[in-house]
């Protein structure tokens, strides 16, 4: 199984992994132990993003979806779908109200993290969506895409 991403906890104490078969999985850092394998997409995972809190996880797809994930269950909370090709990156901002995901299919989306709601879609870019990124106040946010641009 081929890991694609990964990602700590801010607390330092969990990391998180996405691969090739479809699953994120939760690693436990002070013994290396697997404490969680989160499934429910159905293709490669190729974003992992903790919340600042660390009880949520959101993993982005190449099955167009973002989900996001309760740390403590490993159940899925929200199927963030909404997006017409794969997902290349989902962040939460720092207050971990919203996620914000990039796609091939040119757009950004926001969501609401509490409702699973898209709030707004982003458009402009003339080629695909490869990264995204907050601001540290959560209020403002950038897309990276193969057009060459940032927005």
């Amino acid at each position: 199984m081929e890991i694609v991403c990964t990602s700590f906890n801010m607390q330092s104490t969990l990391v998180a992994t996405g691969s090739m078969d479809h699953t994120a999985k939760l690693w436990v850092v002070e013994t290396g132990e697997e404490c969680s394998t989160l499934s429910g997409h159905t293709a490669e995972i190729v974003s992992v993003c903790f919340n600042t809190a660390g009880d949520l996880l959101v993993t982005g797809s190449f099955d167009h979806d973002s989900r996001l994930w309760d740390v403590r269950t490993g159940q899925c909370v929200h199927v963030l779908s909404g997006h017409r090709g794969e997902v290349s990156s989902s962040i939460f901002n720092h207050a971990g109200s919203l996620v914000l995901s990039g796609s091939i299919d040119t757009t950004a989306r926001l969501w609401d993290v509490r409702s699973g709601r898209c709030l707004s879609v982003k458009t402009g870019h003339t080629d695909e969506v490869l990264d995204v990124a907050f601001d540290a106040a959560g209020s403002n946010f950038v897309s990276a895409s193969a057009d060459g641009t940032a927005r």
